[in-house]
């Protein structure tokens, strides 16, 4: 049973990290939580603020907080709505001046299915809801994406 949790884990944080590095396909990345779809590369923290959604008690306080140019969150933090988890989001600022963390691009949605404060049953990725997937299901559902990373503009 842990093992099988295990590595539905694996394929679901798999998943969702080349979503969100994806490329060459003609829509961006998209996560859907209920009725609020953000897009990987251009969706705000402070649109999930808008639809409800706060940050985790333990998180930074996304409209207090700034981020400096051409950085970015790796850490991720914790959204919820009605005091469920939802997913961790990580930021960047690829602009040229400094930002509040809620106006900067959200670049990577991931979850971990070993976190029970989690909820998974309505987080659709490009339209998809991954939950109870095989690793091979996950690959055929991806063979198309390909990982695109752009550094070159965070340095």
């Amino acid at each position: 049973m842990m093992m099988k949790r295990f590595w539905s884990g694996m394929i679901v944080a798999l998943v969702l990290v080349v979503v969100a590095g994806c490329g060459g396909s003609a829509a961006p990345p998209t996560a859907a939580f209920g009725d609020t779809v953000i897009t990987v590369g251009s969706s705000t923290p402070g649109e999930l603020l808008d639809a409800g959604f706060t940050p985790k008690e333990y998180s930074i306080k996304l409209d207090e907080k700034t981020m400096s140019s051409k950085t970015f969150d790796s850490k991720g933090i914790e959204m919820k709505k009605g005091g469920k988890g939802y997913a961790r989001i990580s930021m960047m600022n690829d602009s040229n001046s400094n930002k509040a963390y809620k106006d900067c691009k959200i670049y990577s949605v991931y979850y971990n299915p070993q976190f029970q404060t989690l909820v998974y049953e309505d987080v659709l990725i490009n339209g998809i809801n991954f939950r109870g997937y095989t690793r091979d299901q996950v690959k055929d559902a991806m063979k198309d994406k390909k990982i695109h990373i752009e550094f070159k503009t965070m340095v």
